[in-house]
C-alpha cells in the first residue's frame, strides 16, 4: 500500500485547491519522474530544515538560481561511454530539467501537452 506521504511528492499544486484531476495533473506528475530519473532524488525530501521547501521542483528551482548546476542531476548520468568519451552533455541535461521543470509548473495552463513533451524529448535525444 502506498503511503500518503509518498504520494505528496507526485501532487500537483492545483490538486490542494480542487477535487478534479485533470490531464495537467498528469503531466505535473511526469515532470516529477523526469526530474527523479536526471537526479536520483525522491519527490519530497523529508530531511530539509524547516525553512526549506521539500518538494523536488522547487529544490531544483532553487538550484537553478543559485548557480549550483551539480545539484541538478546525479553525476553517473555522465558516465563514459566504452571509448572514454560521455554520452551525455551537461547542455542536454539542462534541457531535460527544463522540460522537466516545464511539466511541473505551478499553473496547469502553462505545463506542455504530452505531444509537446514527446517533440521536445526527440530534439533532446537527437542531440545526444
Amino acid at each position: 500500500m502506498i503511503e500518503d506521504a509518498e504520494v505528496e511528492g507526485y501532487k500537483a499544486p492545483e490538486l490542494t485547491k480542487a477535487k478534479y484531476f485533470p490531464t495537467q495533473t498528469d503531466i505535473y506528475n511526469l515532470g516529477v519522474i523526469l526530474l527523479e530519473l536526471i537526479t536520483s532524488k525522491e519527490p519530497i525530501n523529508g530531511k530539509t530544515k524547516a525553512n526549506q521547501d521539500l518538494h523536488l521542483p522547487t529544490l531544483i528551482r532553487k538550484a537553478i538560481l543559485d548557480h549550483r548546476m551539480s545539484d541538478l542531476y546525479h553525476h553517473d548520468v555522465l558516465e563514459n561511454d566504452n571509448d572514454g568519451s560521455t554520452c551525455v552533455n551537461e547542455d542536454i541535461i539542462i534541457k531535460f530539467v527544463q522540460l522537466a521543470l516545464d511539466c511541473c509548473s505551478p499553473s496547469p495552463f502553462l505545463r506542455p501537452d504530452i505531444k509537446q513533451i514527446c517533440k521536445r524529448l526527440e530534439e533532446i535525444g537527437r542531440k545526444s
